[in-house]
């Protein structure tokens, strides 16, 4: 038997002008009795002077981890990147192929059991690429997304990768980082998503379920632009039938900081909601609310995250607690409002009967403060507190910002 063939490389473009061809996908090894090597993915084709790169090919599937191709780059003053080829199964991703030096987007990067990064845009105009995702994990845990590429003079970050979710049916694993976006350009644009983390796996009878991976950050502006939203985090795994408690939801990703001049702000991502637990055990923790980021000069403070819920249990005593609202961003120091405070995760539900308390519902984020112009952002709710035979205690509402000489103070949010 021979193994899987791999993928042929993609053809140069034309010296002056001209595109690379894309790399082709490498061969699977499915079939009963042959090699389990997946085939290579080939690279794609490079650019000379002005073109793009060519994509490179996606790896074939086998019992072994596949390699993607690499991204042509593209031609040397004008032209985007190629992106990166997957990785399979939980494999190696191509690299993203690079921007021309002057004008051009980055590639992508190739998804794999790691994210690969996007690639950085040319000098003066064009986007960063996306950092790749990672796909799901039957082994260990979830990767790493990869980070978003940032931006030349003008444009805008690239979003991160997600993280990978843990898929497989031994000990479960914890769910990947998100990968953080790109930065907007120096002179103007705006920054990239932080990608959301990953899902923690579901328990078994001989492992503890996940924990959900936490978001990733939101890239920046610099002079002009608004900044990027934090990731979301991962939801927590399930158990099985041990008894020990569902796993943890992953914190939400910080928003980016806004331009120095002017610029809005993204919000901080949302907490993952706890995993429920099956066996006698409290389901998991929700995870916590990104914080939203402050405005310069001008603009608006990013709102907080809101906190996850926390996961159902079985537990005598205490349920598991809703996550923490976040803080939001305070306004620019010349004029913008503040951001509103995040709500707290409601807390989770306790079913054991007499003896079991609901989970707290967690506490909402503060409002942000403005200096200037604009008002002060209205506090977070609190989390509602879970049912069971006793109800959970709700979370306390979070403070409202304080307005500058023009403007009006926030209220205060209602507690849970």
């Amino acid at each position: 038997m021979t193994p899987a063939g791999n993928g042929g490389g993609g053809g140069a473009g034309g010296f002056l002008w001209g595109n690379g061809g894309a790399g082709g996908a490498g061969g699977s090894s499915l079939t009963l009795g042959s090699p389990a090597t997946a085939g290579i993915g080939g690279n794609g084709g490079d650019a000379f002077l002005f073109g793009n790169g060519g994509g490179g090919g996606n790896s074939g599937i086998g019992a072994t981890q596949g390699f993607g191709g690499n991204g042509g780059h593209a031609g040397l003053l004008i032209g985007s990147g190629g992106d990166g080829g997957t990785g399979f199964v939980s494999g190696t991703g191509g690299l993203a192929g690079k921007a021309g030096f002057l004008i051009g987007d980055g590639g992508n990067g190739g998804g794999g059991g790691v994210g690969q990064p996007g690639a950085n845009a040319g000098f003066l105009f064009g986007n960063g690429g996306g950092g790749g995702s990672a796909v799901a994990s039957s082994i260990g845990n979830g990767g790493f997304g990869g980070r978003g590429g940032d931006a030349g003079l003008i444009g805008t970050g690239g979003n991160g990768g997600w993280g990978g979710t843990f898929n497989g049916l031994g000990t479960p694993g914890n769910g990947g980082t998100g990968g953080n976006g790109g930065n907007g350009g120096l002179l103007y644009g705006n920054g990239g998503w932080g990608g959301p983390g990953g899902a923690g796996g579901t328990g078994n009878a001989f492992g503890a379920a996940g924990h959900g991976g936490e978001g990733g950050r939101g890239g920046s502006a610099n002079l002009f632009g608004n900044s990027g939203s934090g990731g979301r985090g991962g939801d927590g795994g399930a158990t099985g039938t041990n008894a020990s408690g569902g796993g943890y939801g992953g914190n939400g990703g910080e928003a980016g900081s806004s331009g120095i001049i002017s610029g809005m702000n993204g919000a901080g991502g949302n907490g993952g909601n706890g995993g429920a637990s099956n066996a006698t055990a409290a389901g998991g923790m929700g995870g916590s609310g990104g914080h939203g980021s402050n405005a310069k000069l001008i603009g608006q403070g990013g709102d907080g995250g809101f906190g996850g819920a926390g996961g159902v249990g079985f537990a005598v005593g205490a349920g598991a607690a809703g996550g923490q609202g976040a803080n939001a961003g305070e306004g620019g120091m010349l004029f913008g409002s503040g951001g509103w405070g995040g709500y707290g995760g409601a807390g989770g539900q306790n079913f054991a009967g007499i003896g079991s308390t609901g989970g707290p519902g967690g506490g909402g984020g503060n409002g942000g403060n403005a200096f200037f112009i604009g008002n002060g952002g209205p506090g977070g709710g609190g989390g509602s507190g879970g049912t069971g035979f006793t109800a959970g205690t709700g979370g306390n509402g979070g403070a409202g910002g304080t307005a500058g000489p023009l403007g009006k103070a926030g209220a205060p949010g209602p507690h849970g």
